[in-house]
């Protein structure tokens, strides 16, 4: 078994990668991030290529009508001040939903997050958490070229971490689709 200083991105990265294509209604893609149990996905375009990435902040963002530019990414602190005029007038968009399905009038494109963040497959995990640390993020892409290969999340890095400190072998990943 491999010392946490020595295990890579392949030996703690969730693979097949679930991927959701360009152009996915919004509502698809979150019922497939619901369906798979997971927070996020990347984005991908017709050969298959990463161009974004999808996650539960970003459609909360879309809802509340964040405004992308005011908020670093992956920055769920960042919010303004509630009392504002201006955070009044988001929460006043999400009330708005039964009046406008926000979900059904958008896709991934409108909503993603659209920049990759990506290790290679041989990338120690110390590296892998301090990429994720200092950007803010809950998950790094593992690539091949410009398609992803595997995805490691936090919770791929905790349980890696609380499996050797507990001495047991590596958990087998489910499944992943691609919508």
């Amino acid at each position: 078994m491999k010392v946490w200083t020595e295990k890579t991105a392949k030996n703690v990265m969730r693979r097949p990668v679930t991927s959701i294509g360009t152009g996915t209604p919004l509502e698809e893609a979150i019922a497939l991030l619901s369906e798979e149990e997971i927070s996020g996905a990347p984005v991908v375009d017709g050969e298959g290529r990463a161009i974004g990435v999808i996650s539960l902040y970003d459609v909360a963002q879309y809802l509340a009508g964040l405004d992308r530019e005011l908020v670093r990414q992956g920055s769920y602190y960042a919010f303004v001040d509630p009392d504002s005029e201006e955070a009044i007038a988001r929460w006043e968009r999400v009330r708005q939903i039964g009046d406008r399905n926000l979900l059904r009038e958008a896709t991934v494109d409108d909503v993603m997050t659209p920049s990759v963040v990506a290790v290679a497959q041989d990338t120690p995990i110390p590296d892998v958490v301090r990429v994720m640390r200092t950007r803010h993020i809950h998950r790094v892409l593992v690539l091949a070229g410009d398609e992803p290969i595997g995805v490691v999340t936090t919770m791929d890095v905790l349980a890696a971490l609380d499996d050797e400190a507990a001495g047991l072998p590596a958990r087998p990943k489910k499944a992943a689709r691609t919508r």
